[in-house]
């Protein structure tokens, strides 16, 4: 059965029945009971027509009349989400505007350069004074690929030098800054002017030094054992030990010219110097 909308219009809500509920003039409804105010029956065995039944089903739906959200009232919007542990400082209004502020904190952070070899070491005074400048260290140039590939900043390439320079000082794992100008009075006793102080301690390191060279030169020695050997003369004691080692070197070695007849004196001017140093240790 199609409803119509004129089903609707003339629907009794109290009495339910429709057309043909009653007689004519207001007499008794047919099966004979009497009028007068009381709530009208449904006649046995009729059902209620389509039309009461819709109009039964929008009655509970929401929104009918005393059911449902009042007219005029309106949801509230969802609260803003915030990431758990997020600063104060970073909560916005709104999703968009939190958003916003930390995109905007994120693009003001500084980033890596543009190549490992674009960093700039920038260490205090204090620092350099105690450890020197590192400039010519070979770790920092391993630290300077390292930072890079992880993306530090510039500052942040520099800061972790002094903290691991202090922490390896700590644990005695580094050992404590050499003073060069008591190592230099070391290697040249008695000499009070300074320029001439260092000229002297600086004569008998490269002597040293001039001395490995030549053995590597020679063979004698491997390019490895030379740079060995070349951390082995850092301060005056060491020089001086060495000085002392290599005194002994014609003697142990047998160092002389070749051929017949009498040997020459095959040793450097810097070796000669040494013999006259430490003659007690030197082979006549």
């Amino acid at each position: 059965m199609k409803i119509q909308l004129r089903d609707l219009i003339a629907f009794n809500l109290d009495a339910g029945g429709g057309a043909g509920g009653g007689a004519a003039g207001g007499g008794q409804p047919s099966g004979g009971a009497p009028t007068g105010g009381a709530p009208s029956q449904q006649p046995s065995g009729q059902q209620p027509s389509a039309g009461s039944q819709f109009a039964a089903h929008l009655q509970q739906q929401p929104g009918a009349q005393g059911q449902g959200t009042p007219q005029g009232s309106s949801q509230q919007p969802p609260a803003a989400y915030y990431p758990e542990g997020l600063a104060d400082n970073f909560r916005g209004a709104n999703d968009r505007e939190t958003i916003d502020k930390l995109f905007a904190d994120f693009k003001g952070r500084p980033t890596a350069p543009a190549k490992a070899a674009d960093y700039k070491l920038e260490l205090g005074q204090d620092f350099t004074a105690k450890f020197g400048d590192l400039k010519d260290d070979p770790v920092v140039g391993i630290w300077r690929d390292v930072a890079h590939k992880i993306g530090l900043s510039n500052q942040q390439f520099t800061n972790v030098i002094p903290e691991i320079y202090a922490g390896l000082e700590k644990a005695g794992l580094i050992e404590k800054p050499t003073d060069f100008n008591a190592e230099a009075a070391k290697l040249a006793p008695g000499v009070v002017d300074v320029l001439q102080r260092n000229a002297k301690a600086a004569e008998r390191v490269n002597g040293v030094a001039n001395v490995v060279k030549n053995l590597e030169a020679k063979g004698q020695i491997s390019k490895a054992d030379a740079v060995i050997l070349s951390g082995m003369y850092a301060n005056a004691d060491a020089v001086a030990a060495f000085e002392k080692i290599i005194a002994l070197i014609p003697k142990e070695l047998g160092l002389q010219s070749g051929g017949q007849g009498q040997a020459s004196d095959t040793r450097t001017p810097y070796q000669k110097a040494l013999a006259s140093m430490y003659p007690s240790m030197v082979a006549k």
